[in-house]
This record gives structure tokens, sequence and C-alpha cells, in this order.
């Protein structure tokens, strides 16, 4: 076992395994507040693998997929992980995911569906929202391993499972959509990350082509 926090332990687990490739989730845990150590982990981890006897093929990077000027401290984190591999030297795969399906289905999100058959989202009701399922991340990364490795050394995709708007998540939720546009402003002075967070899904432009990238995968 290896501690991301102890660049020892890190070094001496991969000089063991010696891999061949290597599917990062993600070095920050899954937290409301931003964990900040996820970029000098990511940097461990990318020394760890560079200075390895390994023959390492292709890194593949759970990312986070925005148009330029997104203004989002999560989003710019991730692309900072991305730069550390890259100056590492690494082969890496870029999986730039969206808003992941599975984050509807937390506490916050739940209960109020469960209980009340209301879906609230401090989004406009027909504002697309390309939406990623975790499933199908891990498959995105299987199929660039099995593809052939360093052949997608370089290799950056914006990852869709689906389109929906909120008015569509509700129905699909059975559950009556309600437009939380009061909690949007108090986000702005009672959490300033999450304000960007939906702040970006408000003003958005970026799109994906979702069945091309079903088709091709």
């Amino acid at each position: 076992a290896a501690d991301l926090d102890d660049a020892a332990s890190l070094a001496a687990a991969v000089n063991a395994v010696r891999p061949t490739f290597c599917y990062v989730h993600g070095t920050g845990g899954d937290t409301k507040a931003l964990d900040r150590g996820e970029t000098r982990r990511a940097g461990a981890l990318a020394e760890a693998l560079r200075a390895a006897d390994s023959s390492l093929e292709l890194l593949a990077y759970n990312s986070a997929a925005a148009e330029p000027g997104h203004r989002v401290a999560r989003i710019r984190q991730k692309r900072e992980c991305e730069e550390l591999y890259k100056d590492a030297g690494l082969p890496l795969c870029a999986l730039r995911a969206n808003l992941f399906m599975e984050e509807f289905w937390k506490v916050y999100t739940r209960p109020s569906i469960l209980d009340k058959r209301v879906f609230s989202f401090s989004v406009p009701p027909e504002k697309v929202i390309y939406l990623t399922c975790v499933r199908d991340m891990g498959r995105l990364a299987a199929t660039v391993f099995e593809g052939g490795g360093k052949r997608y050394d370089g290799f950056c995709v914006d990852v869709a499972s689906d389109a929906k708007t909120p008015r569509e998540l509700a129905d699909a939720f059975g559950a009556r959509f309600r437009r939380a546009r009061l909690f949007y402003w108090l986000s702005r002075f009672l959490s300033r990350e999450l304000y960007q967070i939906l702040r970006f899904y408000r003003t958005s432009t970026l799109a994906v082509d979702v069945d091309r990238l079903i088709a091709t995968c």
C-alpha cells in the first residue's frame, strides 16, 4: 500500500508494481471544500512514475471539461494536475469529465427527490447540461488501454454520457422541477466555490457530441 502524502511509500509501491498502465481517478478527496492537496499529491505521483524503472505506456487521468475562461477553482486545479503529468514526461490521456450524474444522488439532493418529489437546481430549466457517468469514465479508460496505450499519448477528450435540461432531469426522477434562484445568489456570499460551479453550469457554452463519443467507444 502507498500513501499519496508520503513520497517514499509512493515511490516504493510504484517500483514494486512497475505499471504498464495507470488510471488516476483523482488525488483529492470528494469534499465540499476544495482539497488543496490535490496538486501536491499529483506531483508526487508524477515524480514517482517518472523515476520508476517501469515500462509505463499510458496514464489515463480523470480531468474536467470546460471552455477557456471558466473561472472555476476546482476545474483549474484538475487542469494543473494534467500539466504536472505532462511536465514529468509521462504518456498522458486526459479524460475530461462533465458534471457527474452521481452528484444528483447525494445527501443534499436525494431527500427532496425522495420525500417531496421536488428536484431543485440553480440552473435555468431549459439549459442543456452535459452529464458523465462514473462507469463510462472507467470504460473509456479501459478502451484507450486496450487500444494501444502510447497511441493515445496526448489525447484529450471531453466526456459526456448524456445531455439533459434540469426539467428533463426532474422528469427522469419523477419529480417537479424547482429553480432555486435565491440559493444561487446566496451561494455568492456563503460559498464562493459553489457559486463558481453554479455560475459555470448556468453560462457554459461547451458542447459535446454525445452520440459520436458513444459510437467511437
